[in-house]
């Protein structure tokens, strides 16, 4: 990783080593800016440097800047202070005019070169900064990956066991624990796996079938009251059919209530609301509480990104909020924000009826 992200570098010291090649596109570069100055002298005489100044920064992007501060101080001499083969230097004149002229070469090559060396520097770092990004997305789907399948044989054996009629009533129970807890370890997996994937802008594979949305409204909130008690209120949950993946709405919806539970004000209740629209279905969340800024609704979808510490005191990953994004864009649909003091924060997901288009396979669909 360190030799990739230094490549940069390592070609420009490489490119310094041919001195022969520096030299002739130095003298080459001084030459055409002689030349143009020799036609041109009428016009912009008495400022040579005009053209010689250009020619040493070339020369010091493209060589080493010596040769060109060398062939320029030469051409000086030999155009302009006599006839050819000729030169005449006359103090104090000619002598402090080449002497400024040196200084301020020297002076422009070592900025030109500064330059040049700042900017590979920062090429490299960006290099190594965009490595460690992919060393860390691959680590994490290695390790998702590698740690499904302990995970999922430690749950058979606890489903095996508790098969057993001769286990007591206690343990039968601390084992339904475990696999509960393993099965949110399986969930969380499956959440790093799914964040990955939207992150390299890959579309997430849906399951397909026939569902009604109050359905999927009832089903989830039952599940989280267990939870967090009667804290939910279901302004409006329609008996809309249509082509989703009941999973993914369910993640959906969950994802949104939990981010209005870590966010919300724990005094007010949290209002979800589902129905028809024109063109599809609208899914909604609210919650009263601190207005979300316009700084933090540009990132808030983004895997991985957290506006601020909730007042529960629940801390996250940065993923729930980049998966609504994701699953909602692979069942074709969209997802909106507003956030107001008067009215507190509400996201809003839009999705089509039937949302098999929007997927890149063909799927066995009962209709509903």
């Amino acid at each position: 990783m360190e030799n990739s992200g230094n490549s940069s570098l390592l070609k420009y010291k490489a490119f310094q080593k041919h001195t022969l090649y520096k030299n002739c596109l130095s003298a080459l570069i001084v030459a055409l800016a002689t030349s143009m100055h020799y036609v041109l002298g009428d016009f912009i005489h008495p400022a040579p440097f005009l053209l010689y100044f250009p020619a040493i920064i070339l020369g010091s992007l493209y060589g080493d800047g010596i040769s060109a501060i060398f062939f320029s101080c030469l051409s000086w001499l030999y155009f302009f202070t006599g006839e050819p083969f000729e030169i005449i230097m006359s103090w104090p004149k000619d002598y402090v005019t080449i002497g400024i002229f040196l200084v301020s070469s020297a002076l422009i090559r070592e900025v030109v070169r500064n330059q040049v060396k700042a900017k590979l520097k920062a090429e490299s770092v960006a290099e190594l900064l965009n490595e460690e990004k992919e060393a860390r997305e691959k680590f994490v789907s290695a390790l998702t990956h590698d740690l499904q399948t302990p995970l999922t044989s430690v749950k058979l054996q606890i489903q095996m066991i508790l098969r057993k009629e001769d286990i007591s009533e206690k343990t039968a129970l601390s084992l339904k624990k475990v696999e509960k807890n393993i099965m949110r370890i399986e969930d969380m997996i499956r959440d790093l796996l799914d964040a990955n994937k939207i992150k390299a802008g890959k579309v997430l594979p849906l399951e397909l079938s026939a569902c009604n949305l109050r359905e999927v409204i009832e089903t989830s909130i039952q599940g989280l009251e267990v939870i967090y008690g009667k804290r939910f209120f279901i302004k409006k949950a329609e008996s809309v059919e249509g082509i989703w993946c009941f999973e993914a709405l369910q993640r959906i919806l969950e994802n949104l209530v939990l981010n209005a539970v870590k966010y919300g004000d724990p005094e007010a209740p949290i209002e979800i609301c589902g129905e028809k629209a024109s063109d599809g279905i609208l899914l909604s969340v609210n919650n009263k509480g601190p207005v979300i800024s316009s700084a933090d609704q540009q990132k808030i979808f983004n895997p991985f990104h957290q506006i601020k510490i909730s007042k529960s005191g629940q801390k996250g990953w940065g993923i729930g909020l980049s998966l609504v994004k994701g699953l909602t864009e692979a069942h074709g649909g969209s997802v909106k924000l507003l956030s107001s003091e008067a009215e507190g924060t509400t996201f809003f997901i839009h999705l089509p009826i039937d949302s098999r288009p929007h997927q890149n396979f063909d799927l066995d669909i009962n209709q509903p």
